[in-house]
């Protein structure tokens, strides 16, 4: 069958494609959904391997330390040039992510399976929002975890509502 169709005042005749070149599609197509198929199933034993580790990680129960950030505070902002404010936060954040998670694990685990940004940024978010609660700290969460300019890469929702529970939500854990 040949299509005639006028553009800009000339007839344009198009072949009919040739029964081997429609296979040749039809195959592409086949294994183009293979391949996100393929994709979504990595995604989701990815997913569940993550969630795995969140749910066996400290960050679940993390322990309770009031007198000893109660005194890091204090001795951060009454050292000569002391640190202040949300400085003397962030060096008990740091101090906190460090020692009493396992974040730095979690960190290499999504490395080493290519977790990909979203699923990267939910772990972080998510510790980031426990650790941050938990110590009562006086700091911004998404600000921590991703700086000024960093922000605007983050999908809508975590921008959009409660950060630590879309993480969670996406996570497949408890907020």
């Amino acid at each position: 069958m040949t299509i005639t169709a006028t553009e800009a005042g000339t007839d344009v005749v198009q072949e009919p494609l040739p029964a081997e070149r429609l296979a040749k599609l039809a195959a592409r197509e086949a294994q183009l959904l293979r391949a996100r198929e393929q994709a979504e199933v990595r995604r989701c034993e990815v997913s569940r391997q993550i969630a795995a580790s969140i749910l066996a990680s400290p960050v679940q129960a993390l322990p309770s330390l009031d007198g000893l950030v109660t005194r890091a505070r204090t001795a951060l902002n009454e050292r000569d040039g002391g640190l202040a404010g949300e400085s003397a936060e962030r060096a008990i954040f740091t101090y906190l992510l460090e020692t009493v998670t396992d974040y730095p694990q979690l960190a290499r685990l999504l490395n080493r399976l290519d977790a990909g940004f979203e699923l990267a940024a939910a772990v972080r978010i998510y510790v980031y929002c426990r650790v941050i609660r938990q110590y009562q700290l006086a700091l911004d969460p998404l600000e921590v975890a991703f700086p000024s300019g960093a922000r605007g890469t983050l999908p809508a929702a975590f921008t959009a509502g409660e950060p630590e529970a879309v993480a969670a939500a996406m996570l497949g854990v408890d907020a």
